[in-house]
This record gives structure tokens, sequence and C-alpha cells, in this order.
């Protein structure tokens, strides 16, 4: 027989929890610069040019790119974001999603 009563993990301690970052609320500057970055190299997968540019460098390094892609996606759903801001790369898709989800939150 054998594994008869062994644990089912193999007895092997349990991971420890990786550590959650302390949430850091954005200050207007950091927007401001999130959204003159977007202006500038679109909002499509640019987030690493808009942290390493050397106008937003200093404002922008404390935050990693998916802070800066989650922080635009929540500008636009919550329509704080003009479609002029949006810029040239902005998809007709993106625009009906996120008229489309701020209807329907003002619907609920």
């Amino acid at each position: 027989g054998g594994s008869a009563g062994s644990a089912a993990g193999g007895g092997a301690p349990a991971e420890p929890s990786p550590v959650k970052r302390q949430r850091v609320p954005w200050q207007p500057e950091e927007e401001a610069a999130l959204r003159k970055g977007v202006q500038r190299h679109g909002a499509g997968g640019a987030w690493a040019k808009i942290r390493t540019d050397p106008e937003f460098q200093a404002i922008l390094s404390r935050r990693s790119g998916t802070q800066l892609k989650d922080k635009w996606r929540n500008l636009v759903m919550h329509g704080h974001v003009s479609i002029e801001e949006m810029g040239a790369n902005v998809t007709t898709e993106a625009l009906a999603a996120a008229a489309a989800k701020r209807s329907r939150s003002k619907n609920a």
C-alpha cells in the first residue's frame, strides 16, 4: 500500500502567499502625464513607450505598464476621457465599447 495516510500535498509546507503591493493613489500630475502620453504614443500596447518617454519618465517611474493600462481603461469606462484625448490610434470598437459601458452603468 504506501500512501494511504499521507497528506494531499506530499507533506510540503504551504507556499506563503505573495505580499500585495500597497495601493498608491494616482496623483493629478501622473494622470496628466498618462493623458499626454496616450495622445503622443496611443493606447494600444504603448504603455512601455509612455513610461520610458523622457517627458513622462520621472512622473510615471513608480507605475507599471499594467497600472497605466488599467488607469486608462477606467478613465475611458467612466467617461473621464474625451474622444480627442483618446488620440488617432483608438478604434471604433473601443469607442463603441466605452459608450456601451457608460450607458449600461447609467441605466443600472
